[in-house]
């Protein structure tokens, strides 16, 4: 199997007690709270992804993942108190490694 990691930078937005729902291929397979770093077992090969709370959610991200490394992807608010634009509330990021 492969894993996805999942970094959500602590911010003090307006959402930082909330958890946001991770959607793998159009299925949820959890949450990742304030500062909180999760993993998930997902198949090898291509995938898209994204966040979500309430009618507020991200971008989807597509990627390939491998069994022999683990998929990092960055994700944080980048919107303010009074919202953005749809698609843009939370923004994920591919990384190399999470720190």
């Amino acid at each position: 199997m492969a894993t996805v990691e999942i970094k959500r930078e602590q911010k003090k937005a307006t959402d930082r007690l909330r958890g946001y729902k991770v959607v793998v291929d159009g299925k949820t397979v959890g949450k990742v709270g304030n500062g909180e770093t999760v993993s998930f077992e997902i198949a090898p090969g291509h995938h898209e992804i994204y966040l979500k709370m309430d009618w507020k959610k991200s971008r989807p991200l597509s990627f390939s993942a491998s069994d022999d490394r683990p998929t990092q992807i960055l994700a944080h608010p980048t919107y303010g108190v009074f919202g953005g634009a749809p698609g843009s509330w939370i923004t994920l990021e591919l990384t190399d490694g999470l720190q």
